[in-house]
């Protein structure tokens, strides 16, 4: 059985599932290909499906890095199938450049924040993990947000050392320069720019289609499977581990935020939220010891899976 396969982290298993992902991609690149467009585009649209698929296929790796490294699950290829089924759930994210590469920099930062072997966390890393959030941010501006967990992991580190506070600055400080010189020389208007970056926007009914409305509501469904996970698992996980669930726990909640806040609404913008999620969702069928529970969240998640990449082709057809 799948459940009995996945149990034990095997290096074929990432083979596997990465062979299946790249395909899936590689179809709907071909189905979406359009000749004329690019012949007028260049070679640069290919150069955007490769960052894309790049882009993804690394955040799964170091997300997977993170995970084993810091022993956050139990050596299972769950949180791997899990993250990458939600790529899938999620195709548009295929032709969305920005976001992928914004998901990218924030799962490096998230790498220097968490460390089940020390508590101490160097100023190196708080510049660095401040440095891919604030790059992020120029390709989503809300991933900022995601900060709060710089300055979180600062409090509940250091209590008595504040001084590491200044240090995200500085690293914020570094790319807002760095990008404040360019849209200068570039549009001559900074102000304006990031006036337009940083608009909110709380509706959620503008859906273009049925289907991604259904996605919307069933990934809900999952976040909060995800958050009841983790209420269970932080009780039972030792000291070390437990400061790495909460630094996920706050990041799920900050995600969440940027996507139902973001001015430009998508399905997309959950994809600051599938490592977590992954992860939670991944230790509660490993640790039940119900067996039916795990079969039924797999085969859910492959139902749903197979139901949104094929909807590319059936839609049109019913709504």
């Amino acid at each position: 059985m799948r459940t009995n396969f996945l149990n034990r982290t095997k290096p074929i298993h990432y083979v596997i599932i990465s062979a299946l992902f790249l395909c899936l991609f590689l179809w709907h690149f071909i189905r979406e290909f359009d000749y004329f467009s690019a012949l007028y585009s260049g070679w640069w649209l290919y150069v955007q499906r490769l960052i894309v698929v790049l882009g993804i296929v690394a955040s799964l790796f170091v997300g997977i890095f993170i995970v084993n490294r810091n022993k956050l699950d139990k050596q299972s290829s769950y949180v791997f199938l899990i993250n990458t089924l939600f790529y899938i759930i999620f195709w548009d994210i295929f032709s969305d450049l920005d976001i992928v590469i914004a998901n990218f920099l924030v799962i490096i930062a998230l790498r220097y924040l968490i460390s089940s072997k020390s508590y101490f966390i160097s100023k190196s890393r708080i510049f660095n993990a401040s440095f891919f959030i604030a790059l992020a941010s120029i390709f989503h501006p809300w991933a900022l947000l995601i900060l709060v967990l710089v300055f979180v992991s600062i409090f509940t580190t250091f209590q008595n050392d504040y001084k590491r506070v200044i240090v995200p600055f500085i690293g914020v400080g570094v790319v807002t320069f760095w990008y404040a010189m360019a849209i200068v020389f570039q549009y001559d208007n900074f102000e304006q720019t990031i006036s337009q970056m940083y608009q909110l926007d709380f509706g959620w009914f503008s859906f273009s289609s049925p289907i991604k409305q259904v996605l919307f509501i069933f990934y809900h469904l999952l976040i909060g499977l995800a958050l009841l996970s983790f209420f269970y698992q932080i009780n039972v996980v030792s000291k070390k581990v437990k400061s790495s669930y909460f630094k996920l726990f706050l990041l799920l909640l900050l995600s969440s935020t940027i996507a139902l806040t973001s001015s430009q609404k998508s399905n997309n913008l959950f994809v600051f939220t599938f490592f977590p999620v992954s992860l939670f969702l991944a230790r509660i069928i490993e640790t039940t010891n119900k067996y039916w529970i795990k079969r039924l969240l797999l085969i859910t998640l492959t139902v749903i899976t197979i139901l949104s990449f094929s909807s590319i082709y059936w839609e049109h057809y019913l709504f």
